[in-house]
């Protein structure tokens, strides 16, 4: 005997099948993460369930969205290293 039913998928489920936001299974790069912190400045995926969803801190969290506002999509980088502008006479 199998069993063919149907499983209701969640709705995280998917935003994730359908490419609204990645998965959390894949690497996470600066387009992914601007993808979330767009996905949540929206209201598709509350930060609450983002933060449990990729397994991150709320100042994990804070901290990509401050790189982002601050240096855009760069800053989101791994390779990203913020450069104080020189203040010398």
């Amino acid at each position: 005997l199998t069993m063919n039913a149907h499983v209701p998928i969640t709705p995280t489920e998917e935003l994730i099948q359908t490419g609204v936001i990645p998965d959390p299974r894949d690497r996470m790069t600066a387009a992914r993460k601007a993808s979330i912190l767009g996905a949540i400045a929206n209201g598709t995926i509350r930060s609450a369930d983002a933060l449990i969803l990729y397994t991150m801190s709320e100042d994990e969290l804070g901290s990509w969205a401050e790189q982002y506002k601050h240096h855009g999509h760069k800053g989101l980088k791994a390779t990203f290293r913020h450069r104080p502008v020189s203040t010398a006479d």
